[in-house]
């Protein structure tokens, strides 16, 4: 079946591996947003510590162009239709906010300077 939710994440991260999608992050700890066209996306997630390694859940929110969430989606645990997408979107949100990739490289850049 074609879900159109889906491929719109898949196509988020592909454009976020690029760097072509700006990431902030929202009020809620471990929550980014992108804003896209006349909407935007949230992505969400929590992990319970002291729970099973599957006490991991991701939430995406689709919002219209006055901030209402009109769609969500969530990952709850590895067997669910979206945590993989999920999972690996959030890593790339957080990565892309935070500009891991280019501090990495500097700092490589600087040590074999020395």
């Amino acid at each position: 079946m074609n879900d159109p939710y889906k491929n719109l994440l898949e196509a988020l991260y592909s454009k976020t591996c690029k760097g072509a999608i700006s990431w902030f992050p929202t009020s809620l700890h471990n929550e980014y947003q992108a804003n896209i066209g006349d909407g935007a996306i949230t992505l969400y997630y929590n992990a319970n510590y002291e729970g099973t390694p599957t006490d991991i859940h991701y939430r995406a929110s689709f919002l219209n162009e006055r901030g209402e969430n009109f769609k969500n989606v969530y990952g709850d645990n590895e067997n669910d239709e979206y945590f993989d997408i999920l999972s690996k979107l959030h890593k790339v949100a957080n990565d892309s906010y935070y500009k891991i990739d280019e501090t990495l490289t500097s700092m490589f850049d600087t040590l074999s300077k020395l």
